[in-house]
């Protein structure tokens, strides 16, 4: 084993990974669930990132080639009813990502302030 960490959660808190994928420029994208407050920095630095939802948000955290935290996006339901689930992530050789998964009721697809609803 070259290299071991984890992000820590408080004692409500946790990210369940589904699925890594390392990109053309060496940046690694880790997709799963997050649920409470998690911090998601390996560093000793503190960036704490919480889900108030029952169902919680899919989180996709980005690291460089060493491992330094470059950014995050939640997306998830709108309500404690809406639900998102992430199964894969792939990336082409533009450094496009793709993402796989399935959801349920009303979701919102737009990781910004505005928002893209999808529901089903």
């Amino acid at each position: 084993m070259l290299w071991a960490s984890g992000v820590g959660g408080d004692v409500n808190g946790s990210f369940s990974p589904r699925s890594i994928v390392i990109d053309k420029s060496n940046n690694h994208l880790f997709v799963g669930q997050l649920s409470g407050t998690v911090d998601i920095d390996f560093r000793p630095n503190i960036n704490n990132v919480t889900s108030s939802l029952n169902y919680g948000h899919e989180l996709i955290i980005k690291y460089d080639s060493s491992f330094e935290y470059v950014q995050h996006i939640m997306i998830g339901g709108i309500n404690n009813f809406g639900g998102l689930a992430i199964r894969s992530i792939e990336c082409d050789l533009q450094n496009n990502y793709y993402f796989l998964g399935n959801y349920f009721d009303s979701v919102d697809f737009d990781p910004g302030i505005n928002q893209y609803l999808l529901s089903w």
